[in-house]
């Protein structure tokens, strides 16, 4: 099983996670050079969830995004949260792999710990995605 350029196996689930948040310049292809490395932000949930789908990927669950902090994978102390896909419910207090996956309002954000409405934009929320292992040929 391998990994996709510029991603990381994710313990022992058969998924790949990308190293590094997405960047500006993956995101949009008319950034200046000098901003091309810099973790894209206001980018609202819905919109990450579809560049992460139309990579062939999705956003990670919350539980997911922890596996790869206790990996050394994610800085947990960077300053840039990321969207989870995990969403936030008035009955689920965000614990960690029982939170709900499906509808909801609220989606979670991870690092900052925090929820927002799936269509807002923030400053400081990013996004990386998680990939599907391939079978090598």
């Amino acid at each position: 099983m391998t990994c996709p350029s510029g991603t990381r196996r994710l313990g022992g689930l058969p998924l790949c996670i990308d190293a590094t948040k997405v960047s500006k310049g993956d995101y949009q292809k008319d950034t200046p050079d000098s901003e091309k490395t810099k973790p894209v932000a206001y980018v609202s949930w819905q919109e990450a969830k579809f560049y992460c789908f139309i990579q062939g990927g999705n956003l990670p669950t919350g539980e997911q995004w922890d596996a790869g902090v206790g990996e050394g994978i994610i800085d947990s102390a960077d300053p840039v949260s990321e969207w989870v896909l995990d969403v936030q419910h008035k009955y689920f207090r965000k614990f960690r792999g029982r939170a709900p996956q499906g509808r909801g309002l609220a989606r979670l954000f991870s690092g900052g710990n925090g929820y927002s409405l799936p269509h807002f934009s923030l400053s400081n929320v990013g996004f990386r995605c998680v990939f599907p292992e391939s079978k090598e040929k």
